[in-house]
């Protein structure tokens, strides 16, 4: 054999130029979301459930498991990693706090350009990618100290080891797949549903490995889930007793607003899937085809069924389909051979996703902060505080701590709070007229802070 020639341009060079830079293509799918989900990030103080979170993970070890255990295991993964960050950084800071979900999105843009690369082409990959990162829906619960961008990244991480497991003859990679597909359920119960798909992509796999391995990837998943069907059969309900009943909108809505609300982004990932479906024939290629349409379709429509024993269909939880829609659309882009058609498509679904981020960022769902400067100021002049429903305390204690609130109408004036959406059983308004009936007092003034919170003022006549 030849010695090894260490002059020689391969051997000092390392991989061609080409090559290094599309190593840095995750990367860049990771910066893009970086950069959206960091841009504002604590001007908007936290809702109701963001600041339910900051409260848990400000609580010792023994309280957060207990409520993992008893009302919140399907954000139990993320708990477990805020509540160390919180003690890190203080749970004091909005920013801060929902860092962590800004990395989680990033995470999965740039996982989902491995995953893409290893499905069809890096090309593929990094506009999926791309597309994940600047995907209105995402860059918003990325910027919310809330379990969602994890379940995102679980998604796509479990299916890259599924991906991964299928072409190894190793064990080992599906003994990883089930570990983490089970852990991902305890991200988010919707990020379990991927594992379905993954299993009917297996089923029409025409050169699948021996059934054995995957039944012992679910054996891992069947272990790591028991105490979560523990949870299921005689748990407490009271965390979903919110969710309604699905109608037609909220399954459109659960399909519609993981896309960004970008209509443009659907019509690609129909697209891209036809292209799938009618493309060359190859028999190996259905399983790809199954994987993709089923992540999509299997969320919202176990979702929707589940109607039958319990409404579990929120539009939040369907962000796990994200990344599937995002493949979808980028081998649609991909499919014209002319480049400028390319060019187009793409620079099409960056503009649609460009107004609907600059959107979000001028959304205010709760202006708790604001809320709390204006019930403060009435407070200095003599009047008192209500805020409902009670439970809505929460967030509004964590902006005016030292504010004394009441619980009936007293005083030369009152400041009542309402947050809509709360188990309150009317509009805002109403439920502050009822709160205030029979009292001795005259509205003067109303105002809203943000989407979903009313404030009103009275005062003596």
């Amino acid at each position: 054999m030849a010695p090894l020639d260490l002059t020689s341009t391969a051997a000092t060079e390392g991989p061609p130029p080409g090559r290094r830079l599309w190593a840095l293509a995750p990367w860049l799918a990771a910066a893009v979301a970086i950069l959206l989900g960091t841009i504002a990030l604590g001007d908007k103080s936290l809702w109701f459930d963001e600041a339910f979170n900051a409260d848990v993970v400000e609580r010792r070890w023994r309280e957060v498991l207990h409520m993992i255990r008893t009302t919140e295991p399907s954000q139990a993964v993320y708990l477990l990693l805020l509540k160390p960050w919180a003690g890190l950084v203080g749970a004091g800071d909005d920013a801060l706090l929902r860092l962590p979900s800004v990395v989680f999105a990033a995470a999965a843009a740039a996982a989902l350009v491995v995953l893409g690369r290893e499905l069809f082409d890096r090309w593929t990959g990094l506009i999926a990618g791309l597309l994940l990162a600047s995907n209105a829906f995402v860059v918003a619960w990325s910027q919310q100290a809330r379990t969602y961008s994890l379940a995102l990244l679980a998604t796509v991480v479990t299916t890259l080891l599924f991906v991964r497991a299928r072409r190894s003859t190793a064990q080992g990679w599906w003994l990883a797949y089930g570990a983490v597909g089970a852990a991902s359920i305890w991200c988010h119960f919707y990020a379990g549903l991927i594992l379905l798909a993954h299993a009917a992509a297996f089923a029409v796999d025409a050169e699948r490995p021996p059934w054995r391995r995957l039944a012992a990837s679910w054996g891992v998943i069947g272990l790591g889930l028991t105490p979560m069907a523990v949870y299921i059969v005689g748990g407490t309900r009271e965390n979903v007793e919110w969710i309604p009943t699905p109608t037609f909108d909220v399954v459109w809505s659960s399909l519609y607003e993981p896309s960004g609300e970008n209509a443009l982004l659907l019509l690609a990932a129909a697209l891209g899937l036809a292209a799938l479906a009618l493309g060359r024939g190859a028999v190996p290629a259905r399983w790809k085809t199954a994987l993709l349409a089923a992540w999509v379709v299997i969320p919202i429509g176990m979702g929707a069924a589940a109607a039958v024993f319990r409404p579990f269909l929120v539009p939040r939880f369907a962000i796990v389909i994200a990344p599937a829609l995002a493949l979808l659309a980028a081998v649609a882009v991909l499919a014209p051979r002319h480049r400028l058609l390319r060019a187009g498509a793409g620079a099409a679904l960056v503009a649609v996703a460009a107004v609907q981020v600059a959107a979000w960022y001028g959304r205010v769902p709760e202006d708790w902060r604001g809320a709390a400067a204006y019930a403060a100021v009435a407070a200095d002049r003599g009047a008192t505080v209500a805020v409902l429903p009670p439970s809505a305390t929460l967030p509004f204690r964590r902006y005016a701590a030292d504010l004394q609130l009441v619980s009936e109408p007293s005083g030369p004036g009152v400041v009542v709070i309402v947050l809509r959406g709360v188990k309150d059983p009317g509009p805002p308004a109403q439920v502050a007229r009822e709160f205030m009936a029979g009292a001795p007092y005259v509205l003067r003034e109303e105002r809203t802070f943000g989407e979903r919170i009313l404030a009103q003022r009275w005062s003596m006549p």
